[in-house]
């Protein structure tokens, strides 16, 4: 009798985990590509109010030069990346890095270029998106990158260059993944007693 109830519940076990796995591989893809989508969505929101503050910037700042006026752009930058939870670089039309923008501050950059093979692609195309780069060895880890062109308010042409770079959800993987093998111990362990 041990050895049929042995069969059963290996042939049980197997079914469900197989069950589980091709369910738990097809909701995983549903969130990736959610989160691919989620992310690029954010990116777009950023790098335009980003672009056009900058643009916003370099108006005012051609204008008077005015101290609150500079720390209220670099305010603004530090919490659009906070929001994203990334960095972003604010760079002229040669691509000479202007400042940088972290969650703990906004920083003004001299001396710095942004790489010449992105600024080329965003100059040419107006737009720029890689989905997982270390931008050219500028970032230490993988992220999502955007960046758009900053116009001039006046005859349209380029004034500058933002680009953003967000992390990947790691967390949301990690909590999904356990949470699944914790479902299938529950099923596993119900079918053991039943």
């Amino acid at each position: 009798m041990k050895s049929l109830f042995g069969r059963q519940f290996s042939l049980y076990a197997i079914v469900i985990i197989f069950g589980f796995a091709l369910l738990g591989s097809t909701f995983m893809y549903q969130v990736n590509v959610f989160s691919e989508k989620e992310k690029q969505t954010q990116l777009d929101k950023v790098v335009t109010r980003a672009a056009q503050q900058t643009q916003d910037y370099l108006i005012y700042t051609k204008m008077w030069n005015s101290i609150e006026y500079n720390l209220a752009y670099m305010r603004n930058m530090q919490q659009l990346a906070q929001d994203l939870d990334g960095i972003i670089f604010v760079a002229d039309r040669d691509g000479n890095l202007m400042f940088v923008a972290r969650e703990d501050g906004c920083f003004q950059q001299t001396g710095g270029v942004m790489p010449k093979e992105a600024t080329d692609i965003l100059l040419d195309t107006g737009s720029y998106y890689v989905q997982m780069s270390k931008f050219y060895d500028w970032l230490s880890t993988a992220c999502h990158i955007q960046g758009v062109t900053v116009k001039n308010a006046v005859s349209n042409g380029v004034d500058g260059m933002v680009f953003a770079a967000a992390p990947p959800n790691n967390v949301l993987y990690f909590n999904l993944s356990r949470t699944f093998l914790l479902i299938i111990m529950i099923v596993l362990l119900l079918t053991l007693i039943v």
